[in-house]
C-alpha cells in the first residue's frame, strides 16, 4: 500500500475530528452566560470561522463528507454571528470632532521614551487617552507631555486612586474614582470639555478582573455591569465607556452590558479590531477585549490601533464626530454665503 494515500486519509481523518471538536466548542460558547469555562469558548467565533472555511475547503476535497457538513455548519453559523455583530452603520460625512485612545501599557512596561514620542507625534490629533496599568513611574514619566497633554486624571499631585491615568488636551473636570461593586480600584469617572462638542463628554472608565478562574469570571461580570449601570444614569448624548474588559463583543456579558447602558458598539469588516495578545504574532489569532461605547451624541468615523510598544496589548484609537454636525454643514452650504 502506497504511504501517500495512507497518509492522506489520516489527515484527512484528523482534519474531520478538529472539525468535529471546533463545532463541540462553537456549541459550548451559546452557554456563555451561565459558566466560566463556556464563557472562554465564546471568545473566538473569528477563529472559527477561519479554522471552518480552510477544513470544509481541506475536507470537500478529500471525499470526508460527513466531516465536510460539520466544518460547514460551523462556517455558516459563525460566519452569521460575525456578520450579526457588524454595526456597519454608514453616516453622512462629518468632521472628526473626538479622538480617544485606550491603552493597557502594561505594568512592568519601562518603554516609556517609546509611548512618550508615539502620543507627542499624534498630539495633533489624539483628544483624550485612558492609559491601564498606569504606576506613580508613569504619571511621573508622562509630565514629560504636558505641553502636548496639559490636563490629567487625577489632577495636579494627587495619588493614583486605581491604575487609570488620564491625558487629555482639553479640560476636565468632576474628576472620581468609581465605584464598581463596592471595589473604588476598578473605575474613574469624569467630564471631558472639548471645543468642537455642544456639552461636556461623560467618561467612564474601567479595567476589568481578568477571568482566570470561576471567582474572578464574577467579578469581572459583575465590574462590567455595574459601570454599565454608572452610565445608564446620565441622560447625556456625549457618553464614553472605555476600557480594558477582559472580554470580547461575542459573550453574552458584553451584550447584557450593552443594554444595560444603553451606549453602542462599532466597528467595520468582518473582525473587530483585536488589541490582545500582541505576542502572538499572527493577527488572525488576536482577539477584541478593549472596548470605547459612546452614545447616540457621537458619530464614529474610524477605528484602528497603534502600536503595542512593549504592552500585551495594542492601543485602540476611535475617532467621532457630532451626531446632527452633517445636517448642520448642509444646512450652513445651502443658506450660507454666496
Amino acid at each position: 500500500m502506497s504511504l501517500k494515500p495512507k497518509a492522506t486519509r489520516i489527515a484527512s481523518t484528523g482534519a474531520g475530528f478538529l472539525a468535529l471538536l471546533l463545532c463541540m466548542a462553537y456549541a459550548l460558547s451559546f452557554f456563555g452566560e451561565y459558566g466560566w469555562i463556556f464563557d472562554v469558548f465564546s471568545h473566538f467565533v473569528f477563529q472559527y470561522f477561519l479554522a471552518a472555511f480552510f477544513l470544509f475547503s481541506a475536507l470537500l476535497l478529500s471525499g470526508r463528507w460527513i466531516f465536510a457538513l460539520c466544518a460547514l455548519v460551523l462556517l455558516l453559523t459563525s460566519g452569521f454571528e460575525l456578520r450579526w455583530n457588524v454595526t456597519d452603520t454608514r453616516h453622512e460625512a462629518t468632521e472628526p470632532a473626538l479622538t480617544v485612545v485606550q491603552y493597557n501599557k502594561l505594568g512592568s512596561n519601562g518603554r516609556y521614551e517609546e509611548i512618550r514620542e508615539w502620543l507627542r507625534a499624534h498630539a495633533d490629533r489624539f483628544d483624550l487617552v485612558v492609559l491601564h496599568e498606569a504606576t506613580g513611574r508613569t504619571v511621573r514619566e508622562m509630565q514629560a507631555l504636558q505641553e502636548s497633554y496639559p490636563y490629567r486624571v487625577p489632577s495636579g499631585n494627587r495619588p493614583l486612586w486605581n491604575d487609570v491615568y488620564v491625558l487629555s488636551k482639553h479640560p476636565l473636570s468632576n474628576e472620581e474614582s468609581l465605584s464598581i461593586a463596592g471595589d473604588t480600584n476598578k473605575g474613574t469617572h469624569f467630564l471631558l470639555h472639548a471645543p468642537n462638542l455642544h456639552a461636556p463628554v461623560e467618561v467612564f472608565t474601567i479595567h476589568a478582573e481578568t477571568p482566570l478562574n470561576v471567582q474572578d469570571f464574577n467579578e469581572r461580570n459583575t465590574q462590567i455591569r455595574s459601570t454599565a449601570q454608572a452610565a445608564a444614569q446620565s441622560d447625556s448624548p456625549y457618553r464614553l465607556m472605555i476600557g480594558d474588559w477582559n472580554i470580547t463583543p461575542f459573550s453574552p456579558h458584553f451584550t447584557n452590558a450593552l443594554k444595560i447602558s444603553g451606549l453602542n458598539y462599532w466597528h467595520r469588516g468582518l473582525a473587530p479590531v483585536a488589541t490582545w495578545p500582541s505576542f502572538v504574532p499572527i493577527p488572525a489569532l488576536q482577539i477584541p477585549i478593549d472596548h470605547i461605547l459612546f452614545g447616540d451624541g457621537l458619530v464614529p468615523l474610524s477605528k484602528g490601533r497603534g502600536p503595542a510598544m512593549g504592552s500585551d496589548h495594542y492601543p485602540l484609537v476611535m475617532t467621532f464626530g457630532v451626531q446632527g454636525a452633517a445636517d448642520d454643514q448642509n444646512m450652513n452650504a445651502r443658506h450660507g454665503h454666496h
